[in-house]
């Protein structure tokens, strides 16, 4: 474990397969230093959660996935990027994600945009600086630290969040829900931009090369004559945290051969086990990410798992 601008971000683990080591391009991640707000926010209770991940490099490449855990005064953030080209993208928005956030003095969907917008320059800026044509695709779960338990969820690509809430006035009690869309060229909403723009989709990729449709970085994808094929703009939504419910988030190796349904049921499975909720979470990832090798993925695997206790 090590620590960025002094914040909670868990990287590795010697237990398992995870490799999510310093990049040898991070002298030249610029990190910003934050603009904090002038008043300093009250100090709310928490949002009562644990929380576990683990991760898998595929058996034909080094693993470019990475994951952040970041519990702040604000607001805490939970994150899985998936790195493809290389890990120089996910490598970048793993360490600069907090700092781009920290620079808006109020967080709601306008100013997190902006934030994913000043991430993309920053790297763009970057990778043409050293040729580098690496891309991330991410998702975040952003909870507010204020005592209204808001959540954000930010999707960039074709990485995935998903939830079992449990609503105990609702119809049905038991709710399972995808809370994040993938963007890849094959869905017919991404297709549909892609062409407007001008572009092409060939086997379910943009322009035969690219799966998903919205990424940071991607330099060679983002030349003028392929405006608007891939794009960084994030979907964001906002909603409100369940007590006593799960959310995972995981990188597509996971969800390209389970259903949110079989992740979550499993999830559930290991935190009924004990109360020892951190590593009842960290087994649930062990054992999503073991079910999901033992059904043919060869892709790099990171799962995060957050539960929520009652309050």
């Amino acid at each position: 474990m090590t620590a960025s601008f002094g914040k909670e971000i868990l990287l590795s683990n010697p237990h398992i397969s995870f490799i999510a080591i310093t990049h040898p391009f991070a002298s030249f991640l610029k990190r910003t230093p934050p603009l904090l707000p002038k008043k300093t926010p009250l100090k709310f209770k928490r949002t009562d959660l644990t929380h576990g991940f683990r991760s898998w490099k595929s058996p034909s490449h080094s693993n470019e996935d990475r994951a952040l855990i970041y519990r702040g005064i604000r607001y805490s953030l939970f994150a899985v990027m998936d790195g493809h080209g290389g890990d120089m993208a996910s490598e970048f928005v793993k360490a600069n994600l907090v700092s781009v956030l920290d620079e808006q003095a109020e967080l709601n969907k306008d100013t997190i945009a902006m934030a994913i917008a000043i991430l993309e320059k920053r790297f763009i800026h970057l990778a043409k600086e050293l040729r580098n044509y690496s891309g991330a695709c991410f998702v975040a779960l952003l909870i507010l630290q204020d005592g209204s338990h808001k959540r954000f969820v930010i999707n960039l690509g074709d990485c995935r969040l998903c939830a079992l809430e449990i609503k105990p006035h609702g119809h049905p009690r038991r709710q399972f829900k995808a809370l994040s869309k993938d963007h890849k060229a094959s869905c017919p909403e991404e297709r549909r931009r892609i062409l407007l723009a001008g572009g092409s989709v060939v086997s379910g990729r943009v322009a035969g090369v690219l799966a998903p449709s919205r990424s940071i970085g991607d330099i060679d994808m983002k030349v003028p004559a392929m405006d608007g094929w891939v794009i960084a703009e994030p979907e964001i939504t906002e909603g409100i945290m369940e007590p006593g419910s799960i959310y995972v988030l995981a990188t597509d190796g996971v969800w390209d051969v389970m259903t949110n349904e079989e992740v979550l049921d499993m999830a559930e499975d290991e935190l009924e086990d004990d109360e020892d909720d951190g590593k009842s979470c960290e087994r649930a990832c062990e054992a999503i990410g073991k079910e999901a090798i033992a059904r043919g993925s060869r892709d790099d695997i990171t799962a995060i798992v957050v539960h929520t206790n009652d309050w």
